[in-house]
C-alpha cells in the first residue's frame, strides 16, 4: 500500500471518522478553545501557551518555564493526522483570542510575524501600559515598548478583531477613551486601509 492508500484505510477503519461531521466539530471545538492562548517567540519559530498568566504590569515576576508539549498542546492536534488538519486546521486560529508575549532575550522578528500560522489568528488581545506616556504638543502618545507591541499588533495580517486593556501607574489628565484612541492610531500606522474591529475592556 502506498501513502495514500494507507490513509484512506486508516480513515474508513477509524471510530472517530465514522462519527457524523457535526460530532466532530463539536469534538474539535471542545479540544481547541481555550481563553487567551500566549504566543511565544523563539529564534526560528513560535510556541502557544494555554496556561493562564499574570498581566507583565501586575507581576516582576518571570513567567513559569514550559515543557515543549505544555507549550504547544492542543495545538499540535491538528497535525494528529490528514483528516484532522484538512476538516479542523483552521478552528484553533478562529475560536481563540492571541496574546503576543515576548521574553527576554527573545523578540518577535518580522520573520516570526510572516509565519504562516501566525497569519491565521484572527483574534487579539493586547495589555497596554501608558507609565511610559509621553505628551508633546499636549497630545498623548504611547512610549517605544508600548507602541512596538500594538504595531506588533499590525502586522498580523488576519487580524479581524482586538480586544485593548488600558493600564495607567499615574494620573495623566487623559481619559481611558482618549488612550484607546492612541492604541488604535498606532495600530493603523501598520494596518492602514484595513477594518479591524477594536474592543476597549
Amino acid at each position: 500500500m502506498d501513502a495514500k492508500d494507507i490513509t484512506f484505510h486508516n480513515q474508513a477503519a477509524s471510530p472517530f471518522f465514522r462519527l457524523p461531521p457535526e460530532i466532530r466539530n463539536h469534538i474539535y471545538t471542545l479540544v481547541f478553545r481555550s481563553d487567551i492562548v500566549s504566543v511565544y517567540p523563539h529564534p526560528h519559530r513560535v510556541t502557544f501557551c494555554i496556561r493562564k498568566h499574570p498581566d507583565m504590569e501586575d507581576t516582576n515576576e518571570p513567567h513559569p518555564e514550559h515543557s515543549e508539549n505544555e507549550l504547544q498542546e492542543p495545538y499540535v492536534f491538528q497535525y494528529t493526522c490528514r483528516q484532522i488538519f484538512h476538516e479542523a486546521g483552521d478552528l484553533y486560529f478562529a475560536l481563540n483570542t492571541f496574546e503576543l508575549r515576548e521574553k527576554r532575550p527573545h523578540k518577535f522578528s518580522e520573520s516570526h510575524l510572516a509565519l504562516p500560522c501566525l497569519a491565521r489568528i484572527r483574534n487579539a488581545r493586547i495589555s497596554v501600559t501608558t507609565c511610559t506616556a509621553y505628551m508633546p504638543d499636549g497630545n498623548l502618545r504611547l512610549g517605544g515598548v508600548q507602541a512596538r507591541k500594538v504595531r506588533l499588533l499590525g502586522m498580523l495580517k488576519g487580524l479581524t478583531k482586538v480586544m485593548v486593556t488600558i493600564w495607567s501607574c499615574h494620573p495623566s489628565g487623559y481619559t481611558k477613551e482618549e488612550k484607546f484612541a492612541e492604541v488604535k492610531r498606532v495600530f493603523e500606522t501598520e494596518r492602514r486601509g484595513q477594518a479591524v474591529k477594536f474592543v476597549l475592556e
